[in-house]
């Protein structure tokens, strides 16, 4: 399997191979630096923030985690193939029309940053599906999704779900 573009010898994915080698730059300092063992009581308390929902808001906002994820998959897969038709239409998928099917009700208990950070992750994704539509190198797209899921992981390292 080659990572070069077809005809060229410029990586495709220069971009996540360079975030790749940081993170596991910052791995390896961390790693050098923290000298504890992992073990399993570390973990007895998430101290992530809750959203407080009730079950059938909890499974709606896990299954709309869950098609981000997919579409970020059918992205990559467009970009790898420089098909970017491919691109803008897994992007599409969970743009900003898909925010607009969560309840009210839902909306109004969910904390303002999550709110922030969900709207900001579903423009994200309607830029990538313009951008990607206008011809916007493969290299810059990956760079954009590189920083929308840098909002997925803060997200994520601070809320977790729990059932009201």
């Amino acid at each position: 399997m080659s990572f070069l573009r077809p005809g060229g010898q410029r990586p495709l994915f220069r971009p996540i191979l360079a975030g790749l080698a940081l993170a596991v730059g910052i791995g390896m300092a961390t790693a050098e630096t923290n000298t504890h063992e992992i073990t399993m009581d570390m973990f007895e308390t998430d101290h992530r923030a809750p959203l407080v929902l009730n079950e059938t808001e909890k499974n709606y906002v896990l299954w709309e985690m869950r098609e981000m994820l997919v579409a970020v998959q059918g992205i990559i897969e467009g970009l790898s193939n420089e098909d970017m038709e491919r691109v803008s239409s897994a992007a599409t998928v969970m743009g900003t029309h898909a925010a607009d099917q969560v309840p009210a009700v839902t909306v109004a208990k969910l904390p303002l940053q999550f709110r922030e950070w969900a709207t900001e992750t579903h423009e994200d994704f309607d830029a990538i599906s313009i951008a990607a539509r206008s011809g916007e190198s493969p290299d810059m797209l990956t760079f954009r999704l590189s920083g929308m899921l840098n909002t997925c992981v803060a997200c994520h390292a601070t809320y977790r779900v729990e059932v009201e």
